[in-house]
């Protein structure tokens, strides 16, 4: 596997893909954001800041918010000069942070919908120093009970990554890669293979076919369509959009001028969160959240920060059970 293959599976995991459960009814929902200057942010859905956590001495890569809200998951690594991300649970009342074990080589992390577990993935350590053709085949899935930090193993062939959950609390999602395929101009793009894995059997099913040729980032609560990043125009960088699976149509993201760093979609569906850097007349580079209605695809500017964003996550916020 090229090295352009493995920083595309980790950019891939670092996107996370993680569905947005259906509503049953109204319920609160909130969003999360991490940003360059260590801060985590919690934002409302009419865009007020309604929450923030500092981690100065902190670069965070990812942050997933519990499905009660009270809780983030990190992945960070500690500034200056450490390479490996480890995983962090913060509490927003108490401001507790816990270390969680089996962090190294870190590729994802997410919460399981009862809020009790987390799940995660990485390059497992002993396998890593395979030549570089075989690292593929080198992934290793676990959860963590938050609680007692017990570590389950989930025993998929190493070709498969657990990168998030499904429109079902039974099902998980995970991705493969192959070696990358030329699409012009000398770039290579890498081909991604993505399955729903049932929880209990870990039998997985094809999704999305590798030569679609895109890169998995969320599924929409209709478990349908996808948001997606494909490479293409006259650049040839990666640009977002839906994928439709029923008919493997893509629909690309309106005003992507400015590149998209990641997205998420609303926990109803009907809205896409998108993050954007944005530079500054002084030379700096801001964050700004646009959001992007479904149906229609028309964007507006919902939110900005003074530093690049680096994750975001939209959660509905359900009832913890005893």
């Amino acid at each position: 596997m090229t090295r352009l293959a493995l920083l595309a599976s980790i950019t891939l995991a670092q996107m996370g893909v993680v569905a947005a459960p259906v509503p049953k009814g109204p319920a609160p929902s909130f969003i999360v954001a991490s940003t360059t200057e260590g801060d985590v942010l919690k934002i409302d859905p009419s865009g007020n800041e309604v929450g923030r956590l500092v981690h100065k001495d902190m670069a965070i890569t990812m942050v997933r918010l519990s499905p009660d809200s009270s809780r983030i998951l990190m992945a960070a690594r500690a500034k200056p000069n450490k390479t490996t991300a480890k995983m962090f649970l913060r509490d927003w009342k108490t401001d507790t942070v816990t270390e969680l074990p089996e962090a190294q080589h870190l590729a994802a992390c997410f919460w399981l919908p009862d809020g009790k577990s987390v799940a995660a993935s990485g390059l497992n350590i002993a396998l890593g120093n395979q030549p570089q053709m075989l690292r593929h085949q080198c992934w290793e899935s676990w959860t963590i009970e938050t609680a007692t930090k017990k570590v389950t193993r989930l025993e998929l062939d190493g070709e498969f990554r657990i990168i998030g959950f499904g429109t079902d609390v039974k099902q998980l999602i995970a991705a493969r890669t192959f070696d990358p395929i030329p699409v012009g101009n000398g770039v290579l793009s890498p081909r991604i293979e993505t399955h729903v894995v049932d929880r209990k059997s870990l039998k997985t099913t094809l999704a999305i076919k590798p030569e679609l040729d895109v890169v998995p980032v969320a599924i929409l609560p209709d478990g349908r369509n996808w948001i997606v990043t494909k490479i293409g125009g006259a650049d040839q960088r990666h640009r977002f959009g839906l994928l439709d699976t029923h008919n493997d149509k893509f629909t690309e993201f309106p005003n992507q001028a400015v590149p998209y760093d990641t997205a998420v979609p609303s926990p109803d569906g009907k809205q896409i969160l998108a993050s954007q850097r944005v530079g500054t007349d002084d030379g700096k580079t801001t964050g700004a959240l646009i959001l992007i209605d479904v149906d229609g695809m028309k964007p507006r500017k919902f939110f900005k920060t003074s530093s690049v964003i680096t994750s975001i996550d939209w959660v509905m916020v359900r009832t913890p059970r005893g």
